[in-house]
């Protein structure tokens, strides 16, 4: 399975997909996690390296419109988690790994300007749009599943 980690522009993203990993990883399922950083800050690679984090999982650099061509998908018990950079201003990457995502887990913050961004923003494309333009490019001929995911929610 290969889940895309995405955001128009949303902070947190990175860093839940850190959390996720590391929660399949010591899962009882027992999942093997394979990282892809498809954002150009190098985040979520740097973070793995032994000097950071020391992730028990390799990170791989792969911020390229190139991603469905360049990356296989796993498949058993493999889940790669991909940290995609914001929508917004890396449109040919995310087109790319929604060529071959079989989810995709948008990160958001409840508020009204994350909204705006997902639905209608003021000078880019709606990710619910990228997500619907991705279709004819997949072998399904669908878009891929996509869950909302809130971060930096406020308790109460």
């Amino acid at each position: 399975m290969l889940i895309a980690n995405m955001s128009p522009r949303t902070m947190a993203k990175t860093t839940d997909t850190g959390w996720l990993s590391h929660a399949l990883v010591e899962d009882e399922e027992a999942y093997e996690v394979v990282g892809y950083d498809a954002d150009h800050s190098k985040q979520f690679w740097s973070w793995s390296k032994p000097e950071k984090g020391n992730f028990a999982f390799p990170v791989y650099l792969q911020a390229d419109a190139k991603f469905h061509k360049e990356v296989v998908p796993p498949t058993g018990k493999t889940i790669a988690m991909v940290d995609c950079g914001h929508t917004e201003n890396h449109p040919y990457i995310a087109d790319s790994v929604l060529r071959i995502a079989d989810l995709v887990i948008l990160h958001m913050s409840p508020t009204a300007g994350d909204w705006e961004r997902i639905a209608e923003p003021e000078d880019a494309k709606p990710f619910k749009d990228i997500l619907a333009s991705s279709a004819p490019l997949r072998a399904t001929g669908r878009k891929p599943e996509t869950w909302v995911l809130l971060n930096r929610t406020v308790a109460n």
